[in-house]
């Protein structure tokens, strides 16, 4: 929930704690999805490079590049893209 509140140094201590980046909650979403609803590029960044699964859908079926365009985004959007999230997927 580190990522959901924006607390990126919270999310690199997780990391290098080796937290499992790929736990999800009753929604499937995961710290990825919830660091790109808030817009933290820091943390989408931070969690990109610790693993996260780019291509994860939550029960929605929205990724994280979905829930980032959605909010207009432009930083996590393109970090996102940079990390080859499928841009031409749908819900």
């Amino acid at each position: 929930m580190s990522a959901d509140e924006g607390h990126a140094e919270c999310v690199e201590v997780l990391i290098e704690a080796k937290s499992d980046v790929a736990v999800t909650e009753d929604s499937n979403s995961t710290a990825l999805m919830y660091a790109a609803r808030k817009g933290d590029a820091k943390c989408v960044d931070l969690l990109i490079k610790a693993g996260s699964d780019v291509m994860a859908k939550n029960n929605n079926g929205w990724s994280a590049l979905m829930i980032a365009a959605i909010n207009g985004d432009a930083e996590c959007v393109d970090l996102l893209i940079k990390a080859d999230s499928d841009v031409t997927a749908t819900d």
